[in-house]
């Protein structure tokens, strides 16, 4: 055989062996590679014919069509627009077009490629169009990624975005995107939900695979999940997605995996992430000096670790750890107000006596619960002494450094929400909580459970479920009214012990039907100790709602209040639009992807359907002149 032609930069490495050495033999069939061996690696260099490259390594190599390269390692950016076979693809590289034969290796992506038929590919990512004609072993489908597949997946990772079509899927099929045409075999376990996918599973991710995983994705990895990361693949993670990681994820990272992560990317988050990840630092782990690299311009941390951010800055503040969450309950990132804005919450300014200086001046003094609900007591109770109780949640989405100028105190915005502004300038919204989780849990059916919404939205599964005429599933969402009506001074004391034996059954604990003075339906929760709350109807995501009604023509302005309800100027006309309490629910076939949506119906109200946990979500909602 001639030797063969390269072109381009050939870089001879000297520690690379002279001997030829015999590269194994060929998958068979018609992609088979008649191999010369080459006594020189390639870098930014050109095949001309076939070559070998046992034992040896590559740098963005380019592939002619006609062309093709057996065996060794591909490095950097590979273009592929002929053949490569028994190859392993180099971490953090990328492979673009062409097509695979033989046994490979995948450290890094696969892009737009075809792997032949008998030819196997093991891990990695994959990117663009994939035609696969062989088998792919543990692969990961990227977002926005297609799998044209006539041959195996095994152990797929199907990301969100990601879609496979046709062919075979088996082992543990890790399905967040979509799939359709394929066969499914008894023994394949599918797991649709991020905390349901087995740790080991992420040992596979590698930097590049953490900088196409989308942020939903990382939102949902549990600190179990995310300790099998290896800690290299760390450095991947970027502005649009690290932010993402939970606070108790944030709280279990230890040095090395801290120093692994980019800094410029972490300096180009949004404001209210880095606040996040800084204010859920181990300070065990890193010192406000370590900390001050990671900071964006404009931003300071003083040797105590206090924080100051930029005016107009969105913020976070760090996350309260509860412990012993009761079976049924799911409970939002609760904001920890005895923690300060400060490295790991640490600092020496921490916010609730900072809200209750401005009670000082409005009258009101507030606690923190256990479960992370502010309690406002107010002075003036109706009827004269005494005083009002309220009940809240921190927003913790919606926390602001504001300017010097910025009005302090006790504030309400356009929803109907009470707004904190505090002397130093952080803009604290509140939002309407149960005044007791654990005793709303208490007060329904037996293995009921409840899921309380990061917006205040209070999803409750009823037991036994309650089920329409079609069989679909119907659910209770509402959002609570802050006052908290005190306990009948006749059946129960101060101290919260009631004779229900003296009751009516309509007063005892549990969810009351009622109705209030717009005739607009409503709920009453009894609590054990007699006092009680209302709960209004609401949707689930109400801002998905919002962004939905504004595609609508004619819509000029929509904003959801505190009650439930939205309220709407539709072609100047100002409009009310009240969700009904009951919620259709239907299983959404596996590997089948649900847009949220808003239509009309023929009676005049409005569908609105979104997914949530492998679900879709149906409620109707009233159209009335505000």
């Amino acid at each position: 055989n001639a030797a063969p032609q390269f072109s381009g930069n050939i870089l001879v490495n000297p520690t690379t062996p002279t001997t030829p050495i015999s590269p194994p033999s060929s998958s068979g069939g018609s992609d088979n590679v008649i191999s010369v061996v080459a006594t020189v690696p390639l870098n930014n260099g050109v095949v001309d014919g076939s070559m070998s490259n046992y034992n040896q390594t590559t740098t963005n190599l380019t592939i002619p069509e006609n062309s093709s390269v057996s065996g060794g390692v591909l490095a950097g950016d590979t273009m592929n627009n002929g053949l490569a076979a028994n190859v392993t693809i180099a971490p953090n590289s990328t492979v673009t077009g062409g097509k695979l034969s033989g046994f490979n290796t995948n450290l890094g992506t696969l892009q737009d490629v075809t792997v032949s038929q008998y030819s196997q590919v093991q891990g990695g990512n994959y990117a663009g169009t994939i035609y696969n004609n062989g088998t792919l072993i543990n692969p990961i489908l990227s977002p926005n990624s297609s799998a044209i597949n006539n041959g195996v997946l095994e152990n797929p990772v199907i990301l969100p975005d990601a879609n496979v079509t046709g062919g075979k899927l088996t082992g543990t099929i890790i399905a967040l995107g979509t799939y359709d045409t394929v066969e499914i075999p008894p023994s394949a376990k599918i797991i649709t939900r991020v905390a349901d996918i087995p740790p080991p599973i992420f040992q596979q991710f590698n930097a590049q695979t953490l900088t196409q995983l989308p942020a939903s994705v990382i939102s949902q990895i549990t600190p179990e999940q995310f300790a099998q990361i290896p800690v290299t693949a760390l450095s991947g993670l970027t502005a649009e997605n690290m932010g993402a990681i939970s606070p108790q994820v944030t709280q279990t990272l230890d040095k090395e995996q801290i120093q692994e992560l980019n800094t410029e990317e972490f300096k180009a988050m949004p404001t209210e992430e880095v606040a996040k990840l800084l204010t859920n630092f181990d300070v065990e782990q890193i010192t406000p000096q370590e900390a001050e690299k990671l900071l964006p311009k404009g931003w300071a941390i003083d040797s105590q670790g206090n924080l100051t951010a930029p005016p107009n800055s969105k913020i976070a503040l760090k996350s309260l750890n509860i412990s012993d969450l009761p079976s049924g309950l799911t409970l939002p990132e609760m904001t920890d107000l005895n923690s300060s804005f400060a490295l790991g919450g640490k600092g020496n300014n921490p916010i609730l006596p900072q809200i209750n200086k401005l009670g000082d001046a409005a009258g009101f003094i507030a606690s923190q619960q256990a479960m992370g609900v502010v309690h406002a007591s107010v002075a003036g109770a109706v009827g004269g002494g005494g005083r009002n109780k309220f009940a809240f949640m921190i927003d913790p989405k919606h926390l602001f450094i504001l300017t010097e100028d910025a009005l302090r105190g006790l504030q309400m915005n356009e929803q109907g929400q009470y707004i904190l502004v505090t002397d130093d300038g952080k803009e604290i919204p509140i939002t309407p909580m149960t005044q007791d989780p654990e005793g709303l849990l208490s007060i329904l059916s037996e293995n009921a459970t409840i899921d309380i919404r990061p917006t205040g939205e209070v999803l409750i599964k009823h037991i036994p479920i309650k089920r329409t005429r079609d069989g679909e599933e119907v659910h209770s969402i509402g959002m609570f009214d802050p006052f908290v009506e005190p306990a009948p001074e006749d059946i129960c004391t101060p101290e919260g012990i009631c004779n229900w034996d003296q009751a009516d059954a309509s007063m005892q604990p549990g969810m009351r039907s009622s109705r209030n003075v717009r005739a607009k339906a409503a709920a009453k929760i009894i609590y054990p100790d007699g006092s009680s709350q209302k709960l209004y109807p609401v949707v689930l995501s109400s801002d998905l709602l919002v962004e939905e009604a504004k595609k609508i023509t004619g819509v000029e302005k929509i904003i959801f209040r505190m009650d439930g309800t939205f309220a709407v100027t539709y072609q100047g006309t100002q409009l009310l639009l009240i969700p009904e309490f009951d919620t259709q629910v239907q299983p959404i076939p596996a590997g089948q992807k649900v847009e949220p949506s808003l239509t009309l119906q023929p009676d005049g109200r409005l569908l609105y359907q979104v997914p949530h946990l492998d679900q879709l979500f149906s409620t109707s909602l009233k159209i009335a002149e505000s």
